[in-house]
């Protein structure tokens, strides 16, 4: 038997009944989900996180155009300083050689709780050349940039990259890059999820989780209870109107986090899947030197309230446990 719970921000608890399942629960907390990272933004520095790890000093060991902290949110604010230019302000953490951010080796659910609704507010009017990515926000689950380096953890440098974006116009985007092989401008990425919720709906997140494992990802949108077609409050793979939001990610774990050779100029199938995490936002594709450039002053904001993730075994392991607890727990015959 099972009984589930969403609490305000979406967040879905899980109840299970039953010996076996019990007790796999009782080992550690570990089929319930295990919180292996949270940053909440309460201690006023970026490059910290504030929350799991307890220490977390200079967690986020690339951030660009200083976003800030204030009141328990971050803010991320990227504004056009030179007329057609596209600002992007974000925080990233490059992969985490202890496996802590590693989907193939567990299922994985990162989840951001926006601030106060609209979670993305920006200059209205954009002049760009391609309006589907004007007042956008991402979170990324990402490699490092073998090939440049010196690039920096974005999305758009590294050489593999699971990039969310979600814009102010209601478009829904999650795309895919594999060994830099394709191009790092964000339209010739790979969607596998591409749809559009509506400004209402945009306006009204509350935040967003995107749960992934070793063959699958699934995207849930969070927003108030009765909003439009989530009268639960979630918009998932069920609610059909927006399309589809669960489907295969087509990775190897081979091709994610492998070696570059920079004499051959090809990658080698020794990735080991390790991750690094992205929060960012961005202006627009701009247009300088182009008749109509996005005027200096455009800005895009989008308001973190925290980002938590959390993990759960990969299935074979989960049965591996389940049937220790059955074990431990099998009834005793009487004497």
């Amino acid at each position: 038997m099972m009984n589930v719970q969403k609490s305000k921000y979406g967040l879905t608890s899980v109840r299970l009944a039953g010996l076996g399942l019990a007790a796999v629960i009782s080992l550690g907390g570990v089929a319930r989900g295990a919180t292996v990272f949270q940053d909440n933004f309460n201690n006023g520095v970026v490059a910290d996180s504030s929350g799991v790890p307890a220490t977390g000093t200079g967690f986020w060991d690339n951030v660009v155009n200083t976003p800030t902290e204030s009141g328990g949110l971050l803010n991320l604010t990227a504004t056009v300083a030179t007329a057609g230019k596209t600002p992007q302000t974000w925080l990233a953490c490059h992969p985490k050689t202890d496996g802590t951010f590693n989907f193939f080796n567990n299922q994985e659910t990162y989840t951001v709780q926006f601030g106060p609704a609209p979670a993305i507010t920006g200059t209205t009017t954009v002049n760009s050349v391609d309006t589907t990515y004007a007042n956008i926000f991402n979170l990324a689950v990402l490699t490092a940039d073998a090939k440049n380096p010196s690039s920096g953890m974005s999305p758009w440098y590294a050489d593999d990259a699971l990039n969310l974006t979600l814009a102010q116009n209601g478009t829904v985007l999650l795309t895919r890059k594999i060994n830099d092989s394709e191009d790092s401008a964000a339209k010739n990425l790979t969607n596998l999820i591409s749809v559009n919720i509506g400004s209402n709906l945009a306006a009204a997140m509350t935040g967003v989780s995107l749960t992934l494992n070793a063959t699958s990802y699934d995207l849930q949108i969070f927003v108030p209870v009765g909003t439009g077609i989530a009268s639960d409050g979630v918009i998932n793979s069920s609610d059909t109107s927006y399309g589809t939001l669960h489907g295969a990610l087509g990775i190897n774990e081979s091709d994610w986090g492998n070696t570059y050779n920079g004499i051959t100029k090809t990658y080698a199938s020794d990735g080991n899947g390790n991750s690094g995490v992205f929060l960012g936002v961005q202006r627009a594709f701009g247009n300088p030197g182009g008749s109509n450039p996005d005027p200096v002053g455009s800005y895009t904001t989008a308001t973190v309230d925290s980002l938590t993730v959390s993990t759960i075994p990969e299935p074979a392991s989960l049965a591996l446990l389940g049937l220790g607890s059955l074990l431990i727990f099998a009834p005793r015959r009487r004497a």
